[in-house]
């Protein structure tokens, strides 16, 4: 066998095994990612995932996967702590490079636009690098449930800050949310403050004007809407 082909197999079989131990490593950090939650020992957990997905990108680089889940274990590490803080600046900071590859990577994948919005949101970032991030992800997901869920958050918390080209996108997600998933995006709406986004969509619905009296008596101090911006 000429020594090139047989290199050549052998350069294979050793990226192939890589990649597998890669995913290995990143199925493991994503465990003690989702261990942390709500956890005692939160901090030692995600130490624990940054190290196993440090391996896997440093197995499989090209995965945009692995990258993904490295940037949302920093971003949770950072996110932890006091807001301003150098150390979480820094965090959200790597956070947000891996977030980049892994659009780069992989560029109409919806979850990671969001993920770079959301780090930026909460670099206190809102320029027009965030609107893109953000519009984009609810472009390329806007039928996808989980998708709304995760733009309906981000635009919801922080509707009074957005540009007018990201509220619209943040509206059309919310519109599409009621058509799809009503119950949850109407009480979502009412838990952060913006009844009176929803208040508008469902008039005339009278199911769906129940569904917005119901999740206000059900929230502390939710009211009725009258205008506001």
């Amino acid at each position: 066998m000429p020594l090139i082909l047989l290199a050549l197999i052998l350069g294979a079989g050793l990226w192939v095994s890589a990649g597998a131990l890669g995913s290995l490593f990143a199925a493991w950090g994503e465990a003690w990612a989702v261990s942390a939650e709500g956890s005692s020992d939160r901090a030692a957990r995600l130490d624990a995932g940054q190290w196993r997905f440090l391996w896997a990108t440093s197995l499989d680089p090209l995965s945009p996967d692995h990258r993904q889940g490295y940037g949302r274990v920093l971003e949770m590490r950072g996110a932890a702590l006091p807001p301003g803080s150098r150390e979480g600046r820094e965090l959200l900071d790597q956070a947000l490079a891996h977030y980049d590859t892994a659009a780069r990577a992989r560029p109409a994948w919806p979850f990671t636009w969001l993920a770079i919005a959301r780090v930026m949101a909460r670099r206190g970032t809102l320029n027009a690098d965030f609107d893109a991030a953000y519009r984009r992800g609810c472009d390329l997901g806007h039928w996808d449930p989980k998708v709304q869920t995760l733009a309906l958050d981000l635009g919801l918390t922080l509707w009074g800050l957005l540009s007018h080209e990201a509220r619209e996108a943040a509206q059309g997600v919310l519109e599409r949310s009621l058509a799809m998933q009503p119950r949850a995006a109407v009480f979502k709406a009412v838990r952060a403050g913006r009844a009176d986004l929803v208040a508008p969509l469902v008039a005339g619905d009278a199911a769906l004007e129940k569904l917005l009296k119901d999740a206000v008596r059900a929230q502390p101090g939710a009211v009725l809407p009258g205008p506001r911006i």
